[in-house]
């Protein structure tokens, strides 16, 4: 997202001023959305925490190439909320999936996937969505998007791990 919000933001001639604080707000939204998150996993269940928080994230980036500057507020908010629950969620799920002796180095493992998706996934989204200009690029990420929610609900996420 951080890659292609400049070229939203070209493209609506909103200045880079503007642009560092809409990520600044999605930053400190991200943050916000964890206070709390234990109740609201308690009261919802993982599972649907994910498919909600993701789904924010899905209909904010389709958003997105469609609104200007003051709209931007609103999706930049729901951004967060997609980008800010979904990690912890999906830290204490894998945790939940394996032995507590293996923990660092599936983590580990995890944290070099999500980085190697952070440099090829706009390389690959660039590639593939440039000519359709923004609207594309951001639409082909809520498609990767969706694909999660798809993962998501077809899994066990929601699921108390089982006791070692």
């Amino acid at each position: 997202m951080y890659a292609f919000v400049p070229v939203w933001a070209t493209e609506q001639n909103v200045s880079a001023a503007v642009v560092g604080l809409l990520l600044a707000l999605r930053a400190a939204v991200s943050v916000a959305s964890r206070v709390g998150l234990t109740r609201l996993i308690g009261r919802f269940g993982r599972k649907a925490m994910l498919i909600v928080s993701i789904g924010a994230a899905v209909l904010s980036l389709a958003a997105l190439p469609l609104v200007g500057p003051f709209g931007a507020i609103a999706v930049m908010i729901g951004l967060g909320l997609g980008l800010g629950i979904p990690q912890p969620l999906t830290m204490a799920w894998v945790v939940s999936l394996t032995a507590s002796s293996s923990h660092g180095a599936v983590l580990g493992l995890r944290m070099t996937v999500n980085r190697l998706a952070q440099i090829t996934l706009p390389i690959a989204v660039g590639s593939f969505a440039a000519p359709l200009g923004v609207l594309g690029i951001f639409w082909a990420n809520a498609a990767l998007l969706l694909g999660a929610i798809a993962v998501v609900a077809g899994s066990d996420a929601g699921r108390p791990p089982e006791a070692e």
